[in-house]
């Protein structure tokens, strides 16, 4: 309508679940505006380009390691836990081994496998969720709530979940202290 040239860039799934990235490009017809044409073209070769480049320059454990809050990387297809930051450790209080050997089906409560389920599937299409969550602590003994912020990306080839726990909200208090299982936490415990 206002005689400029646009362009979009969007992903359509094609033939045996692959995806083709494709740019649309238009402009009005400068002999006479009442039309508007345009090109459609196949980008998937410049998009899995950058997409390489990027995944190169990232680094897993950084993903997580920006942040105050706790937060974890999870490997979408297996559900696996892959690098947690010191945070997310004292947070469901088990030390980093015990954090990596264990999935996402370990660390949520029953109650909110339908929640987690639904969750799995509009990070996928919107590549982020966010949404309040129960996960156990302690390998089962209490569990906590927590606004969760979950964000899909991609990194070498493999699908990821970064999933941050904000303002972790403890089900019950505690008759002792909560023991640190982080690696800072038993440093400075060594230390003093």
């Amino acid at each position: 309508r206002k005689g400029k040239t646009a362009a979009t860039i969007f992903r359509a799934r094609c033939a045996e679940n692959r995806i083709a990235w494709l740019k649309i490009t238009g402009a009005t017809n400068t002999w006479d505006p009442r039309y508007y044409y345009g090109f459609l073209l196949n980008v998937t070769d410049t998009v899995e380009q950058i997409k390489a480049i990027l995944d190169k320059d990232v680094n897993i454990q950084s993903l997580i390691d920006d942040t105050d809050n706790a937060a974890l990387v999870l490997d979408y297809d297996s559900r696996k836990v892959l690098c947690v930051n010191a945070a997310a450790c004292d947070l469901f209080e088990l030390n980093r081994g015990e954090l990596l050997g264990l999935t996402l089906n370990d660390l949520y409560r029953e109650s909110m496998k339908t929640a987690i389920e639904n969750m799995l599937e509009q990070v996928l299409l919107l590549r982020k969720w966010n949404g309040r969550l129960d996960f156990y602590q302690s390998g089962k003994r209490s569990y906590f709530t927590s606004e969760t912020v979950v964000r899909h990306m991609s990194c070498g080839g493999k699908r990821l979940l970064r999933v941050k726990f904000v303002n972790p909200k403890i089900s019950r208090e505690r008759s002792r202290p909560r023991r640190l299982f982080s690696d800072d936490s038993r440093r400075l415990r060594l230390i003093q």
